[in-house]
């Protein structure tokens, strides 16, 4: 078996960059077959209309729609924080409530502290102590910690709303 040999730099020269640019291609009309047209800049919008019209980019479409790719990307990560930050918010608030009525219940088995010590042959008083300060210290952290994520929350919001104006989207909901 015979095998030519060739210099890297003649392969490299010969070789060209449509397969690379033919696979981007394909996996740009994949995102857009496959995107909520809702979150899509106005360029990528626009093409995936025209691609379900024509079921293929023409040139110039691809180019803006690579150029438009990067803020896209911004744009799906603000929502996938905004995302988070809705969940730890909704969190936070359930984890306050239940602090405020494990803090009842602790403050009312208190009152009873003797009866559980005739009952069980031990004194509560410190246990009880014990954990009353422990969640009054998460009663007294968690007020702050959601204001401070709420306050992520409305800049994010701020952010998404001034890009969504810049790039012809739908409003921030």
């Amino acid at each position: 078996m015979e095998v030519e040999e060739l210099e890297w730099t003649e392969t490299a020269a010969e070789s060209s960059d449509k397969p690379i640019k033919q696979s981007l291609d394909s996996q740009m009309e994949s995102f857009l077959r496959n995107a909520d047209d809702k979150n899509l800049l106005s360029p990528l919008r626009e093409a995936q209309a025209h691609l379900s019209r024509e079921h293929e980019l023409r040139e110039d479409t691809q180019a803006q729609c690579r150029a438009a790719l990067p803020v896209q990307e911004q744009w799906n990560s603000w929502l996938d924080q905004r995302e988070l930050l809705r969940l730890d918010i909704k969190r936070g608030k359930e984890c306050l409530e239940q602090t405020r009525r494990e803090l009842a219940s602790l403050k009312a088995s208190l009152e009873q502290w003797t009866a559980y010590e005739r009952l069980c042959g031990k004194n509560p008083l410190s246990d009880y102590m014990e954990a009353i300060t422990a969640r009054e210290r998460i009663r007294q952290f968690l007020p702050g910690w959601l204001s401070r994520r709420q306050g992520q929350l409305m800049a994010l919001t701020r952010r998404m709303e001034s890009c969504a104006k810049q790039h012809g989207m739908q409003s921030v909901a």
